[in-house]
């Protein structure tokens, strides 16, 4: 019955499809025995590879815990219980004693809970020994156990002897312990599930590989048949052209070559008669078909001519249309999101909120720039991307830069330095967003692929002429590396050194293609150098012209006086020292470094002894042993060597440090990497806002270099010498440009020609005085729309006096004697109102400080000329401490105050009490600047005479004025060692 089932079923089935079953079976059920026998194999292979792994593992340990439990030390067994797991498969891990009792352990997951219980569990029967051990494994856990001896027993020890009563003693004491090493047999039963699969997938293909070559071997063996049967159709249908293939051998290739001379027979008849027709023929056919190629020819290429060209137009436009709708669409929220942050900056925030609102936008605008890179690759390939030349600041430029990845790198914990060349000019002319592009693909590549370390930013002037200069860039990085095949390819659109489904790091694979690109753009080059596993250097060439307008130079260092300033520079990073030294060096600082906190605290000690202390400190805020808050706590802690001005770098700013800084007294907190630009600024901010009794002053952060680094192009308009030289100088000293105006006049002139950020405005003056001067620059302001803001800079102090100003048309005041601090305020306020282009009102007359001295009523003359001709330390003090400027502003003083008096004398002798008063009022506010407060009061009171019009006293008065001269120059002459020239003054004694 099964015989003729089977039989039934076969003749369902051809040649072919017999075949085809006879090689599946066969070929499935060889493969699945192979693939189980094979399967089970590896299966114990990695059962005895884990189990011999776990006894090593537990007898590694064994070894190292038997001091411990020699000494019942319960922490250190649990230390090196933690520490010895470094196995991802072990989730349980025990050391008992003798007894049984629990020493140490540790369990891998809290969730876990062991079948193979080691309490109850008989760990070892039989001898022990070096290679004694014992293995318990059911289908989900294996548990090794091993024991734990002393070391100088090296025989196997009976621990049925051990157990039973009549153990010897000292087998006894020989034997401590057990260690119990619990592993998950998870990886292992996944791997015989892939293993499984792997058969099953190996089966499939084999068998369909079988199926296939059965089929060919099938058609090769019936082809010729089938042919052979279709020939002899053809031929009995009248077709004597066909014949059958004769590649055949055997039987069947005799049978198609008789079947083929039969043919041959057949169509010899009827070839002779056919022979002239076709010959008369095929030549006409011949031309015909070579006309109609040719016409379809030309047809052909005018079509595709015509495709191609509609084609062309058609892809050109839709690119331009896909580009326009994605930047369209991409940007749109962008916008949204950058400009949402700028408002939120222009309302009151906080130092931190600002800084963390300030990334926000700088990481909204470098997100923005790397969906530019798609839409920037598709202008390259079409050629329609170009360079937008125009003047930038280099430096500027590149600090941004790196701004922009400073909280990626943070974040990782890496120092990120950027060391520009000094001779790098300031003002260079080319495009600085595609600069900037080129420096944020090669930063943020260089962080992304960077674990640990650093990365090192150098900018170097490699060459220039009359109009180019050549810079040479380089990233280095301590990351993964390069290998050797792949370091030409990543420069191709789309390649990555790792381009696997499963890379560890991401990217689209353009930014070194557009980077390149650029580059290329910039008649430069870019390579790389590379060691996989020690990190990269990529190196850039780039070509910039020189521009026409020359940079306005930044306010000198030795204006607040730091040439020679010792400066300490605490890092345990040395590519950190060797910039931060460099940077100070140009300066003509005297830069010493430290690697830590304890060598720091020596040197400091040591200079204090020598009586050089340091006046500013450097410390990096991340370093081993002892960081720098931890350094700043100590270094207060001591009152011998309190007093410093310390400047904190950190390279991972966390929330809270600014407010600890404020705590313990650091002036300054910025984050790495830090420009020198960046550092100069802090450095020039803190040396002139510290309060030099308390040493204290507002925190310093990226915040406040933002808010204090835009110079403020500032119209001083001064006619006064002495006025002129202290304000220039106090202005210029807190880094902004200033253009001198004489009076009024001269102020309203130059307004309508040049644009500026502020204005200085003295009140009394010659030709033009300021509230008529401020009077025509209202009524112009009034026809453009425009306001400047106006500063009353005047030796009127009386109450009232600022409210007439404010009326006049000006904005805020600020009463002479200039003091520095009163100055950097006002300028502090009116650089912010300009920074967010509002003008709101100038702050309440309560908060302006009146200098001393500047109102009330004079002093007894007499007692005036007894007094000091001049308090140098009241006046260095009002200057900033800058001795040059008093200096010279003290030889203006006295070269040109003999004429004023001489004035003085002839107006008083004329009865001209307007111009006496005018030139009171002018020697008045230049003494008050020098602090010479016997020539202020005299002064002073000569304009009093003046305004009240009683002359009476003023010839006695001028008198004495002339003695308050000739003592101020003989102080002067001492006090210096200066020759002065003798004063030409007219004597009334």
């Amino acid at each position: 019955m099964m015989d003729f089932s089977q039989s039934i079923f076969l003749r369902r089935f051809g040649l072919k499809g017999r075949s085809i079953l006879f090689c599946v079976t066969l070929l499935s059920t060889t493969v699945l025995i192979l693939s189980g026998v094979l399967i089970s194999q590896n299966h114990e292979e990695a059962l005895r590879t884990i189990s011999l792994h776990a006894v090593i593992h537990a007898r590694s340990v064994s070894r190292n815990a038997e001091p411990a439990v020699l000494l019942n030390d319960h922490k250190a067994l649990q230390h090196l219980v933690n520490t010895s797991v470094s196995d991802d498969n072990i989730q349980l891990a025990q050391i008992r004693n003798d007894k049984g009792e629990l020493l140490a352990s540790y369990q891998r997951n809290s969730s876990f809970t062991p079948t193979i219980k080691t309490d109850s569990l008989h760990p070892i029967s039989g001898s022990i020994g070096p290679n004694a051990h014992r293995i318990e494994l059911n289908s989900k856990e294996l548990l090794a156990v091993v024991p734990i001896w002393m070391a100088n027993n090296q025989e196997d020890i009976n621990l049925d002897l051990i157990e039973g009563a009549e153990a010897d003693q000292s087998q006894k004491s020989d034997f401590l312990g057990y260690v119990y090493l619990t592993y998950g047999l998870d990886a292992i039963h996944a791997g015989l599930a892939k293993r499984i699969m792997s058969s099953v997938a190996i089966s499939i293909v084999v068998v369909f590989c079988g199926i296939g070559v059965t089929v060919v071997m099938i058609r090769h063996i019936l082809t010729p048949l089938h042919q052979l049967s279709e020939t002899a159709t053809a031929i009995a249908a009248g077709d004597l052209s066909r014949r059958a293939p004769e590649q055949a051998v055997g039987e069947v290739g005799t049978l198609a070559r008789a079947f083929n001379r039969m043919a041959d027979a057949l169509s010899r008849h009827t070839e002779n008669l056919e022979q002239q027709v076709r010959e008369r023929t095929a030549a006409i056919e011949t031309k015909n078909q070579q006309l109609e190629d040719e016409v379809a020819e030309r047809k052909r290429a005018e079509a595709e001519l015509r495709q191609a060209k509609e084609a062309a137009e058609a892809a050109n436009k839709a690119k331009s249309e896909f580009l326009a709708n994605m930047s369209h669409e991409i940007r749109t929220p962008m916008n949204g999101v950058i400009g949402m942050t700028e408002l939120t900056l222009a309302t009151d925030l906080g130092p931190e909120q600002r800084e963390n609102l300030e990334v926000v936008r700088s990481s909204a605008h470098a997100l923005l720039r790397v969906i530019n890179d798609i839409l920037d690759f598709s202008k390259i390939e079409a050629g329609k991307l170009e360079l937008d030349m125009i003047d930038f600041n280099v430096r500027d430029c590149l600090a941004d830069t790196l701004k922009a990845n400073a909280l990626l790198a943070h974040k990782k914990e890496l120092e990120l330095v950027c060391d520009l060349d000094p001779d790098i000019p300031e003002e260079l002319l080319g495009d600085p967003g595609r600069l900037r592009q080129i420096m944020v693909n090669l930063v943020g590549n260089a962080i992304k692929f960077t674990e640990r370390g650093e990365v090192v930013v150098h900018v170097r002037k490699e060459s220039e002429d009359s109009e180019h200069i050549r810079l040479h860039g380089s990233v280095v990085d301590t990351g993964i590396g390069i290998p050797w095949d792949k370091q030409q390819q990543i420069f191709d659109a789309f390649t990555q050194v790792d381009g696997s489904a499963t890379r560890k790091y991401e990217g689209t694979g353009l930014g070194l293609t557009i980077t390149s690109r650029l580059v290329q753009m910039m008649d430069g080059r870019i390579w790389v150098e590379s060691t996989p596993g020690q990190g990269s250097v990529f190196h850039f060439v780039v070509v910039l012209k020189k521009t026409q307008t020359p940079a306005s130079p930044k306010p000198s260092p030795s204006k607040l006086q730091i040439q020679g300033m010792p400066v300490l520079v605490v890092d345990d990073n040395l590519t950190n020292q060797k910039v931060l030294s460099g940077m100070l060096t140009g300066w003509n600082m005297k830069p010493r470094c430290a690697d830590n906190g304890f060598t720091a605290l020596d040197m400091i000690q040591e200079a204090t002894q020598k009586g050089t202390r340091f006046p500013v400190v450097l410390v990096d805020a991340m370093m081993p042993e002892m960081d720098g808050f931890t350094l700043v706590e100590r270094i207060n802690q001591n009152p011998e060597l309190a007093g410093a001005t310390i400047m904190m770098l950190s390279s991972a700013g966390q929330p809270g440090d600014a407010a600890r800084c404020r705590k313990i007294g650091i002036s300054a907190y910025l984050t790495k990497p830090i420009t020198s630009s960046d550092l100069f600024d802090a450095l020039m901010l803190v040396l002139g806002t510290v309060d030099p009794v308390t040493k204290q002053s507002d925190l310093i952060t990226r915040h406040t270099l933002r808010e204090n680094h835009k110079p403020l192009r500032i119209l001083l308009v001064e006619d006064n010498p002495v006025n002129q030289k202290v304000a220039a100088r106090m202005l210029d000293n807190l880094g902004h440009r200033v253009t001198l105006a004489h009076n009024g006049q001269e102020a309203v002139e130059m307004l309508n020609d040049a644009a500026y950020d502020l204005v200085f405005m003295d009140i009394q003056m010659p030709v033009m005085g300021g509230m008529e001067a401020t009077a025509a620059i209202r009524q112009a302001e009034r026809i453009s729309g425009t306001h400047i803001p106006i500063i009353a800079m005047t030796a009127h102090a009386m109450r009232g006096d600022r409210e007439r100003c404010l009326q006049g048309g000006m904005d805020d005041y600020i009463s002479k004697p200039l003091d520095v601090q009163v100055l950097a305020n006002i300028l502090k306020h009116w650089e912010k109102v300009i920074l967010r282009g509002t003008c709101p009102p100038a702050p309440d007359p309560s908060e302006k400080h009146v200098p001393a001295g500047s109102v009330g009523q004079a002093n007894d003359l007499e007692q005036c000329v007894d007094e000091p001709p001049t308090d140098k330390a009241k006046a260095l003090e009002m200057l900033g401490g800058d001795e040059e400027l008093f200096e010279e502003a003290m030889n203006i003083f006295l070269e040109q105050t003999p004429r004023v008096v001489l004035d003085m004398v002839s107006a008083a002798e004329s009865a001209d009490t307007q111009r006496l008063r005018s030139l009171a009022h002018g020697l008045k506010g230049s003494a008050a600047s020098l602090a010479a407060e016997p020539i202020r009061q005299t002064a002073w009171s000569l304009e009093q005479m003046a305004e009240n019009g009683d002359l009476s006293l003023a010839e006695a008065t001028l008198d004495q004025l002339q003695q308050c001269l000739h003592k101020l120059q003989e102080f002067i002459q001492v006090s210096t060692g200066q020759q002065l020239n003798q004063l030409n003054l007219v004597d009334h004694r």
